[in-house]
């Protein structure tokens, strides 16, 4: 489900109000891949904590989560590993009319250099040559999650205990916390004069997809394109006030979802190429609040036991695909030593 139409609502009662909007920057693909490396670190020594308190029950971790220490090493080895999450392991997935071998093959992401950005992500896709609708979904290896096993936000500014902000923890990875009505979404993209379209997809904490309309990329080098919601009421008296709850409700956020690139029926088909630097959200704050006297989450563990059960089922999955691709390799090689000895 899809929602474009926002609802602006107005935080009253235990929280004190802000109206003005700011603006953060979700994904600076510049930095993604450091940001990341300190993500996995922090998330893996939460993970070695969490064993060492299933030990003092008595229980493997592991052997409960995932059924052999063999089954934890793979994961540990992708999902906690850096490589596993670098530009080029990002997925190009065409729409089903267009998942021809060769388009398939040739449709990837790779980490470019810019004269002007530095580091920026680059993505090649290679349309159908016929002339029909056609797009294809540009996203990360894994999903951006808002909260860390111990149950802190992974945004830094999602921790109310802390009022200010250092420029490197306003620079976020994908998650974005803390976030009432959208006001504008931007993006430095780099065209080819093309007139292919570009929309970037965002994830609500309901799990709801928000598709914010960029435009066509019909010119040639870089330019910050931008959605303006039409909807945005700037007066604070005109506003719908309605009280949002707090604990144990996660905060409300946006997570990054995936890029988006429509070919229209009239355009030409085969490669097409651009480039991204970052993408940006203009935003009110759901709640601004002093710091509570009650620290929640560290006597009702509910946000850290929710993450958890994320997790596990999301190592699961992976897990699968891991004992699948296995699979096939050996299918592979198992027709490769069938051929060889009919050859011989």
């Amino acid at each position: 489900m899809k929602r474009i139409a926002f609802i602006a609502i107005l935080i009253i009662g235990v929280s004190s109000i802000g109206f003005s909007e700011i603006e953060r920057t979700l994904i600076d693909f510049s930095l993604y891949e450091s940001k990341i490396g300190q993500y996995l670190e922090k998330e893996n020594q939460n993970l070695q904590n969490l064993v060492d308190e299933y030990k003092k029950q008595g229980i493997d971790l592991y052997r409960e989560w995932f059924y052999s220490q063999e089954n934890t090493q793979k994961l540990l080895n992708i999902w906690f590993d850096p490589a596993s999450w670098t530009l080029d392991k990002w997925v190009v997935e065409l729409v089903s009319s267009a998942k021809f071998v060769p388009n398939i093959v040739n449709s990837y992401v790779l980490k470019v250099q810019s004269k002007r950005w530095g580091d920026v992500i680059g993505i090649r896709i290679k349309f159908p040559v016929a002339p029909w609708l056609s797009n294809a979904k540009i996203y990360p290896p894994f999903r951006f999650t808002p909260y860390y096993l111990d149950g802190a936000p992974v945004d830094p500014e999602g921790d109310f205990s802390k009022q200010q902000f250092t420029d490197e923890e306003k620079v976020k990875n994908g998650i974005l916390m803390n976030v009432l009505q959208v006001k504008r979404v931007s993006i430095w993209v780099s065209g080819r004069n093309y007139k292919h379209l570009l929309s970037v997809v965002l994830r609500n904490e309901d799990g709801v997809e928000e598709e914010y309309f960029m435009g066509p990329l019909f010119f040639q080098g870089w330019r910050r394109l931008a959605w303006e919601n039409p909807n945005y009421i700037e007066s604070v008296n005109q506003r719908i006030l309605q009280r949002l709850p707090l604990y144990p409700r996660a905060l409300p956020y946006k997570e990054f979802a995936y890029l988006k690139i429509y070919k229209p029926q009239e355009e030409p088909g085969g490669d097409f190429v651009f480039y991204v630097k970052d993408i940006a959200v203009s935003f009110d704050r759901a709640v601004v609040q002093e710091e509570l006297d009650i620290d929640d989450e560290k006597y009702w563990q509910v946000l850290s036991k929710a993450k958890i059960e994320y997790m596990k089922r999301n190592l699961r999955r992976i897990l699968d695909q891991v004992e699948l691709a296995e699979l096939e390799k050996k299918r592979k090689a198992a027709s490769t030593e069938q051929t060889q000895q009919q050859t011989q």
